[in-house]
């Protein structure tokens, strides 16, 4: 084989097949990408380079490149396919695990003279195991001597889709990759090649971690700047659990399945599943993840939210309420199915009055309030419990006042049910007029109710000291 050939940009009818194959094809086999937009403001050529997993690599990135066309680094035996071919589409020989002096200097000319974006695969196969492998220190080397701008493309689930045991037939996971800067022309001028090789080493690193924040469930910003050592651990238990699938994780020790693990700025919810001596941690708002309840002799389909406490719902960051009702929404309405649903409002509530960290909090029990009272328009509980969201959002409407009236005015109110729409109303002397009525142990379950907290904390204090809350 002639190495010494000398190398051509792509031929413009191939160009032309890229431009309209690659974007139909990743859009086909559910790919996707994203790009920095800085890159959309840098001039190329560009030196690309990419992780490699399956033969999706190559339409993905060609897609995610245009309109830039790029010439490949193509191993030799893949010239067997005919010279015309690897050559039309801006090919560069390369034997493997050989130090190729010749193929850099086709790089470098292809960059420089033949002003050509160039992209070739560090690892120089299909990964094996699905994961990036660790490179020669020399890469930094030839990023220095380009002094071209520098990309990088990971991609990710195209492993998966067509692993090294099985091309054939594809998986049809969804795969993402992500075009970004790993060091403009003017960083390669000050940075050594160590520290290009440690960049490129860290911003996968970043990727991965991405990843993992995204498979716990996260879609909000984490401030890496601020990570205390302790963070970086815990990123890395958080890799192992979501991206390795090698929990590291303990159930707690109250029992409840739901737990917050907390890295920086993020709290992230997340779920625990034992099965007997092992566990497997996950991402609670999996679309896939079902439970049931006792419900006398049967079992009840419900939400597994409705067994997450109070605390999870102060202590989360970011709570994905969409994915919660798109859960909730999935089991059938029953009697006893609606009332965790109503206690688990609660618990929403008593979690916005405790200080939630999510400040988004407010408008969910808004969203599910209502939702709850279109299920069962006839529920007094229902209707009440929207009207104390409306309560520490705003003043009560004159109609909302009359409506509470009309149910005051009903002989079948109960003394604990009066006694919360005084509390509505503003009416504090009618409220414990009724509120004395009640036995003890009804004083004391009201109190835990977090329509109890809409009280001015002076009066609050003084039913407390009276009458101690008991631990749940």
């Amino acid at each position: 084989f002639d190495m010494y050939r000398v190398v051509n940009k792509p031929r413009w009818y191939f160009k032309v097949v890229e431009f309209l194959v690659a974007p139909i094809y990743t859009w086909f086999f559910k790919g996707r990408f994203t790009k920095d937009p800085a890159i959309k403001k840098m001039k190329g050529p560009f030196l690309v380079l990419s992780s490699h997993a399956a033969f999706m690599d190559f339409p993905q990135l060609a897609a995610a490149l245009l309109p830039e066309t790029t010439g490949w680094v193509v191993s030799v035996d893949e010239f067997r396919r005919g010279d015309w071919l690897m050559y039309g589409i801006g090919g560069i020989p390369k034997r493997k695990f050989t130090h190729d002096i010749v193929t850099v200097k086709h790089i470098l000319r292809y960059l420089k003279k033949l002003n050509c974006t160039c992209t070739f695969y560090p690892e120089a196969r299909f990964s094996l195991a699905g994961i990036n492998e660790k490179l020669d220190g020399a890469l930094g080397k030839l990023c220095k001597h380009a002094k071209v701008p520098v990309l990088l493309f990971q991609s990710n689930g195209n492993f998966l889709n067509s692993p090294q045991w099985r091309k054939r037939p594809y998986m049809w996971i969804p795969q993402e990759g992500h075009l970004s800067v790993l060091a403009t022309a003017e960083e390669l001028e000050t940075l050594s090649a160590e520290e290009i090789q440690e960049r490129k080493e860290k911003l996968e690193y970043f990727k991965t971690l991405q990843q993992a924040f995204l498979a716990a469930g996260h879609k909000g910003d984490v401030k890496v700047n601020d990570f205390t050592d302790e963070d970086w651990e815990k990123c890395q238990v958080l890799i192992s659990a979501f991206i390795n699938k090698k929990s590291r994780f303990t159930r707690p020790k109250d029992g409840v399945g739901f737990f917050c693990f907390t890295i920086g700025n993020v709290s992230l919810l997340l779920l625990i599943s034992q099965n007997g001596d092992s566990s497997q941690v996950l991402n609670p708002y999996d679309a896939a993840i079902k439970t049931e309840m006792e419900g006398g002799d049967n079992k009840i389909p419900v939400s597994h939210f409705c067994f997450i406490n109070e605390e999870n719902l102060r202590q989360v960051s970011k709570f994905d309420f969409d994915a919660v009702m798109s859960s909730i929404k999935s089991v059938p309405l029953c009697k006893e199915y609606l009332e965790q649903l109503i206690s688990l409002l609660l618990k929403m509530l008593r979690a916005y009055d405790a200080g939630a960290n999510d400040p988004e909090m407010l408008s969910y029990c808004e969203k599910f309030a209502t939702w709850l009272w279109e299920q069962n328009s006839n529920s007094l509980p229902c209707k009440i419990n929207l009207y104390q969201v409306f309560k520490r959002q705003r003043a009560l409407t004159a109609e909302e006042i009359s409506d509470l009236h009309k149910i005051m005015e009903s002989a079948d109110t109960s003394n604990d049910l009066m006694a919360g729409i005084y509390i509505l109303l503003s009416d504090w002397r009618n409220f414990s007029e009724h509120f004395d009525k009640l036995s003890k142990d009804l004083q004391d379950y009201f109190m835990s109710y977090p329509i109890f907290n809409l009280l001015p904390e002076k009066i609050r204090a003084v039913y407390k000291a009276a009458q101690p809350q008991k631990e749940c």
